[in-house]
């Protein structure tokens, strides 16, 4: 099926700032790079974080 990388790369660029917590702008890329590698290596399954706040890192997350 694969992800919608348009709207990923929109969300760890600046749609992130609409959400309340904390993610950098470093960090941000590092989720995008590596989401990005997983699609393309077919790499799929469920996804969790523990300790989700206001879901600033979860949303990427979930559009991977």
């Amino acid at each position: 099926m694969g992800i919608d990388k348009q709207r990923l790369a929109q969300y760890c660029a600046s749609g992130r700032k609409q959400v309340h917590g904390w993610l950098n702008p470093v960090d941000a890329e590092m989720f995008l790079q590596i989401l990005l590698l997983q699609d393309s290596l077919g790499i799929q399954g469920g996804t969790a974080e523990i300790g989700v706040h206001h879901g600033k890192s979860f949303i990427p997350l979930c559009l991977g």
